[in-house]
């Protein structure tokens, strides 16, 4: 499913547009909002894993942050493939 969105260009950009027919504006409208959602989403998931490995390094300074971090690993040899 789709919907439309409709967008207001000053003239003279979309008498540049129209100088090139032979390009989906409509694809490279689309590519750009998913680019650009991408990097906010991308932004949002940095910033909190940001704090939360500086709260770790405040509350844990004598310990690896790979330690605090990391599962602990049960002995390989009792796994069953």
């Amino acid at each position: 499913m789709s919907t439309t969105f409709t967008v207001r260009l000053p003239k003279q950009l979309a008498d540049k547009m129209g100088e090139h027919g032979e390009i989906n504006w409509s694809e490279v409208v689309r590519r750009a909002i998913e680019e650009y959602l991408d990097a906010i989403e991308e932004t949002r998931t940095t910033v909190p894993a940001r704090e939360i490995v500086g709260e770790l390094k405040q509350k844990e300074s004598g310990k690896k942050i790979s330690s605090l971090l990391k599962p602990q690993r049960k002995n390989s040899s009792t796994r069953k493939w």
